[in-house]
């Protein structure tokens, strides 16, 4: 049986899940937002330790699965009514003791569940960019001219170094929840004079030129890639709705070799089985690592390539039955 943990709305988990469903391959998809139909139970034999997973309908140990795809879902357990006391410092100790429980319990089950052949660690969904960059540096990947800073003398004089700057956060975009949804708080900005006295931390590159943009799909060794060139200069390629008058022309792309095998050992040193890489060519051909998502979306880069990636994921996930 395989295992999927997912949410609700991933369209590529969709997709592979139709494939389970047509080659009759026993599986489990527990989504995020249904986690908490289900209890976990615990217990030790002379084995070692037994997992139990049960809902209303269905009870499945961990040993019942035998491959498992960490597509973005998490286990969670819902924690009791906080219990109030007067002392909101006891309050607050409690809470935090019981958060620690928590982790411990999830850690050990996806360490049992690692064990498994399985795509993606759930503990590298978030990879640090900060440390992906530095890894891409040691693997031979050129990377724009980086700074992390919180100091205006410093980066005025990265900027009069590299003359033309952005900012992107270190980590991750900020959203916004407002009356029509969520949208993106701060997209890759660029920085012109004068520079404010006084800013957080934040992470400054020099502005690569762009002859187009990659979109790499990276998936146990094997790249889907599609290249992206702009119909006019686009700093942030997330700010372009890729449906309207503006959309940009995307083909597919076959990596140069040397370009695969440092991504491969990059993906390697990252400990990461699949991920979503963006990477920029420069006017002069040179090609630039940008950063990589161990869980990005997809199926927009396999739709207009005509990759059917979801076939690949199928073929790792099926189980071979002729050996039952």
């Amino acid at each position: 049986m395989i295992l999927i943990l997912s949410e609700v709305g991933d369209v590529m988990a969709d997709i592979v899940c139709q494939w389970l469903f047509f080659k009759k391959e026993k599986f489990v998809r527990i989504n995020n937002e249904d986690f908490y139909q289900y209890k976990v139970q615990i217990l030790s034999d002379k084995n070692g330790f037994e997992v139990m997973l049960t809902n209303n309908v269905h009870s499945y140990k961990t040993a019942d699965f035998e491959k498992v795809w960490f597509r973005r879902g998490n286990f969670y357990f819902f924690k009791p009514e906080k219990i109030l006391y007067s002392n909101s410092k006891i309050q607050e100790k409690i809470n935090e003791h019981i958060g620690f429980e928590e982790e411990t319990l999830v850690n050990f089950l996806y360490s049992v569940l690692m064990k498994k052949p399985h795509i993606n660690n759930p503990l590298h969904y978030n990879s640090n960019k900060l440390i992906s960059l530095n890894t891409a540096i040691q693997c031979g990947l050129k990377i724009p001219n980086t700074l992390v800073t919180n100091s205006k003398n410093v980066l005025v004089s990265f900027f009069k170094t590299n003359k033309s700057i952005i900012t992107k956060n270190i980590q991750d975009v900020i959203l916004v929840r407002d009356v029509d949804g969520y949208t993106i708080g701060q997209s890759t900005q660029k920085i012109t004079n004068p520079i404010k006295d006084s800013f957080w931390y934040s992470l400054f590159q020099n502005e690569i030129k762009k002859k187009y943009e990659l979109r790499i799909f990276y998936f146990m060794g094997k790249f889907y890639t599609m290249a992206i060139f702009p119909r006019k200069e686009v700093l942030d390629f997330r700010t372009v709705d890729v449906n309207s008058s503006e959309c940009l022309r995307m083909v597919p792309y076959n990596l140069p070799r040397d370009m695969k095998i440092k991504i491969r050992k990059f993906m390697k040193e990252m400990e990461l089985e699949s991920g979503s890489i963006d990477m920029i060519v420069d006017t002069n051909g040179q090609f630039y690592f940008l950063e990589v998502n161990p869980v990005g979306q997809f199926h927009f880069l396999n739709k207009i390539c005509n990759y059917y990636i979801e076939k690949d994921i199928y073929d790792f996930l099926k189980v071979n039955h002729e050996n039952k």
